[in-house]
């Protein structure tokens, strides 16, 4: 792992020891759960478009609004998300925790664990009587990005590919690693900072004045109103389809935390049909402002066990308070300090999803065991597993159910900032092989 690609800000991506293990049927459920979210989502952002009453129901900055309503140059509404879900590996039933679209992040990370995974003495053991299938998150990618862009009426059968963000907030080891993807397929294509984007005869362009034909947006749309003014000249040549932008604005309707308020109101429950409905019911946990005008704040004082409270636009699991994590005397701060618009943004107070828990081991810990064994320190028992909650992140590419990132958490809070772990996730069939020895039964 000190030697992969996945270091993120110059840290390596702490990692477990122990993959996560999925056989057929929950491959299945992950499926269902991603594409049909995908789906109602759909209709979410197509009704948003059509009906200036439904667009009301979103606190959303008005310049967030005009962009979201801009043409991108292609139908994909939304073509990169990562939907996280609660699964709870007993009963096969999930909870969603947040959807996350062009800032998605993750699949290198994956990709590396997986790698690494690969090479112990485990892996090639249950390799012999079983067979492993890892997520192929990048080549699928490049696939599902050509055919968005080959759907315009102006594509190049060579485009040059501008990966867009504020590179201080990017995963630039992620944006290399697709940047390689890209150019194994033919293309060209350039790391951009916002900023640096400039305009030159008619055309968007990089820095050095390369003309771009296509961009795949990362950066998330809070950082865009945070840098406004030093956006402008790619707000403008996104808006007068000077080139072709794969992630849409319009995909924020998806991303913002308060889709989930929205999807459980009268208006949106008339463009879906039964089944659909009653999905969200069951799946998406209820969800409304940290207001007085519409949540008893005494009852989210008095029960904080129940509660989640979080901001309606930020990521990395930023100014995210779970109630069961706090002392009601803090707790009873944090609603002073969050309700009713009083910090600024406007916070939202979610039902608490307890995680699914399983046994795991932080790779750092395995290994730092194994090195003084090695080095001849005194002997000592290998560290124990332990229970760390689960959240599983479905990648979706335009529709289509693609993978899963598997992090961990010792905490309720399942976040890098909070001790998360990243986990190898591999597709198992259960089935012996033909012609291999039995498997060992447990």
């Amino acid at each position: 792992m000190e030697h992969s690609s996945a270091i993120v800000h110059d840290e390596v991506t702490p990692c477990t020891a122990i993959p996560r293990l999925f056989d057929s049927k929950t491959r299945e459920t992950m499926r269902h759960a991603a594409q049909a979210m995908h789906s109602i989502l759909c209709k979410v952002i197509r009704h948003y478009a059509t009906d200036p009453a439904y667009r009301t129901l979103f606190n959303f900055d008005p310049r967030l609004e005009k962009l979201i309503l801009a043409p991108c140059g292609h139908n994909a509404l939304l073509p990169f998300a990562r939907y996280d879900i609660f699964l709870n590996e007993d009963t096969g039933d999930f909870v969603f925790c947040e959807i996350n679209a062009d800032g998605s992040s993750g699949m290198n990370e994956d990709r590396e664990v997986a790698r690494a995974t690969r090479l112990t003495g485990a892996y090639s053991l249950f390799n012999r009587t079983h067979a492993i299938e890892g997520n192929e998150l990048f080549d699928s990618w490049v696939d599902t990005f050509l055919g968005i862009y080959s759907s315009g009426a102006h594509a190049s059968p060579t485009p040059h590919v501008a990966i867009c963000d504020y590179l201080e907030c990017a995963t630039l080891s992620e944006f290399q690693e697709y940047q390689a993807a890209f150019e194994q397929h033919g293309m060209a294509c350039s790391i951009c900072d916002v900023r640096d984007l400039i305009v030159r005869e008619g055309r968007l362009c990089t820095r050095e004045g390369k003309p771009i034909d296509v961009i795949w947006r990362r950066c998330v749309t809070s950082d865009i109103l945070s840098h406004w003014n030093e956006s402008r000249v790619f707000i403008n040549a996104v808006c007068d389809n000077l080139a072709m932008m794969i992630g849409g604005f319009s995909s924020h309707i998806a991303h913002d935390k308060q889709i989930f308020r929205v999807l459980r109101m009268p208006q949106t429950q008339a463009i879906l049909t039964k089944e659909e409905n009653e999905f969200v019911r069951r799946h998406v946990p209820y969800t409304t402002f940290l207001d007085e005008r519409f949540i008893d704040l005494n009852e989210v004082i008095a029960r904080k066990d129940r509660w989640v409270i979080k901001p309606t636009d930020c990521y990395g699991a930023k100014e995210v308070y779970l109630g069961i994590e706090e002392t009601p005397q803090h707790w009873h701060d944090l609603i002073c300090a969050c309700a009713n618009g009083t910090a600024g943004n406007m916070f939202l107070a979610q039902a608490f999803a307890r995680p699914f828990r399983t046994l795991t081991m932080p790779l750092a810990e395995a290994a730092y065991w194994a090195q003084r064994q090695q080095q001849g320190g005194p002997r000592q028992s290998p560290p124990a597993p332990r229970l760390y909650a689960n959240l599983s992140g479905l990648y979706v590419f335009n529709g289509e159910f693609k993978g899963v990132f598997s992090r961990l958490g010792p905490n309720e809070i399942v976040t890098g900032l909070a001790g998360g772990l990243t986990a190898a996730t591999f597709w198992v069939d259960c089935e012996q092989r033909e012609n291999s020895p039995a498997a060992p039964r447990a």
